[in-house]
């Protein structure tokens, strides 16, 4: 099942371009989706499709329309509202499968990426009220 954004990337690459370029892109992309619940480095997804660091980032930019690390937030807050809708795991538990450690950049990540889906998300979830005292 795709993604949100790995849909709107989809649309973004139909033209035929670069073919090695994009399957390095998709590579990477599951690579971080494999990897969602630790810190990842943008050297650690170079490794993964052997290639340098500034060369993925620009290839990703290019081919995305959208940079690596913000890709990479955008994944894992799709991955946390989903969460958050089909189970009953707390705010801590789901941070910690998206990969934050800190309560304070999970909520400013969230609220970013994610502010138009929290009426959605608390309407699918009336327990669930995006407070501090219930991180």
């Amino acid at each position: 099942m795709r993604t949100q954004i790995e849909q709107e990337w989809e649309v973004k690459t139909d033209a035929p371009d670069n073919v090695i370029d994009k399957a390095r892109v998709r590579a990477a992309i599951d690579f971080m989706k494999a990897n969602l619940h630790r810190r990842i480095t943008r050297a650690e997804i170079a490794g993964a499709v052997r290639l340098s660091t500034a060369y993925i980032a620009d290839i990703f930019k290019i081919e995305t329309g959208i940079a690596l690390g913000e890709y990479l937030i955008k994944l894992r807050m799709e991955k946390a509202s989903q969460l958050l809708v089909t189970t009953f795991l707390s705010i801590k538990e789901i941070m910690a499968e998206v990969g934050f450690h800190n309560k304070s950049n999970f909520t400013r990540s969230f609220r970013n990426t994610l502010s138009g889906h929290t009426l959605r998300l608390q309407k699918a979830r009336p327990d669930w009220r995006f407070r501090k005292s219930r991180l």
